[in-house]
């Protein structure tokens, strides 16, 4: 008990000290004019070197996703990190958010795409949910467009997607928020947070005008849920189906009954909720189409 009241009075020091050198500096600064030339000169660059480093670092703590369940994570967490504190310091460096960011792979990402996601340790082309910092998505996406840094089109960097190595394919931020692949040491109450967190966002998005009813099927979000994994993403797929019931019949959105025996029942059960009479029942037994990856499951039609 000792031991913890001295560590914390030599914290408080510390804090104290860091205040007064923190003063001292901007003292320097206000009255650069009335310094030595010699001196002001040595002032200058070290405020540039200052400010080319802090603006890196903040341009890194957007970028980094790695590691998410260790140490050495360095990306945002919303468990720490406010979005009054990410938006301040943005705003001293809005050019970070339009800047590009390339990995070891040659992949090309900007910052608000890596926020969606976490890289596996060995095969950096599989994603895992990122609960820490995907809930800053919409603040990113907002101070964007408000700052004019992308295409009006491109809506604050929600709509431009992440750039490989072979050619311009690839998911846009909307398609990433699809994400349900978790890492293996997750159990099923981890899987229902990380789905709500992704729902949350997507909940702000649409508030603030930057994900659109349209979007759903222009983007073909349904499908990039991937149904074979044994964790349903319920609450996130009820949103989008809630929002636009017709995604469920239209052709390129067909259902692969091969997942979890929950989400044969969501689909079941939406299909009997809004098309009662002629095709809540043959959602069920559609012949499912080639995916995004080459692979074809097919069931019996119904005749």
């Amino acid at each position: 008990m000792i031991k913890r009241f001295l560590q914390n009075l030599e914290d408080e020091d510390e804090d104290d000290v860091r205040l007064t050198r923190r003063i001292k500096t901007i003292s320097v600064i206000e009255r650069h004019g009335k310094l030595p030339k010699r001196t002001r000169k040595k002032v200058d660059r070290m405020i540039k070197i200052f400010l080319r480093k802090l603006g890196n670092d903040i341009y890194g703590l957007l970028c980094s996703n790695k590691n998410l369940d260790s140490d050495d994570y360095r990306g945002l967490d919303s468990d720490r990190d406010t979005e009054e504190e990410v938006e301040t310091a943005i705003r001293f460096f809005p050019g970070v958010l339009s800047t590009i960011d390339e990995d070891a792979n040659g992949d090309i990402f900007y910052p608000i795409l890596r926020l969606a996601f976490t890289p596996n340790e060995d095969n950096g082309s599989i994603w895992y949910c990122n609960v820490k910092a995907v809930s800053f998505i919409p603040l990113l996406a907002r101070l964007a467009m408000e700052l004019g840094l992308f295409e009006e089109e491109e809506r604050g960097g929600l709509l431009i997607k992440r750039n490989f190595n072979y050619n311009d394919d690839g998911e846009n931020v909307l398609q990433s928020l699809m994400l349900n692949q978790v890492e293996e040491h997750q159990n099923e109450e981890h899987q229902e947070h990380n789905d709500d967190v992704y729902l949350q966002v997507l909940i702000q998005l649409r508030k603030i005008g930057l994900l659109q009813k349209e979007d759903i099927q222009k983007y073909d979000l349904l499908r990039k849920f991937r149904f074979e994994y044994d964790y349903f993403p319920e609450k996130r797929f009820r949103f989008l189906v809630e929002w636009d019931p017709n995604v469920l019949i239209m052709n390129g959105n067909l259902f692969p009954v091969v997942g979890s025996i929950r989400s044969l029942q969501v689909i079941f059960e939406n299909g009997i909720r809004y098309f009662p009479k002629k095709k809540g029942l043959s959602l069920l037994f559609k012949k499912y189409v080639c995916d995004d990856l080459g692979n074809s499951t097919h069931f019996p039609t119904c005749v």
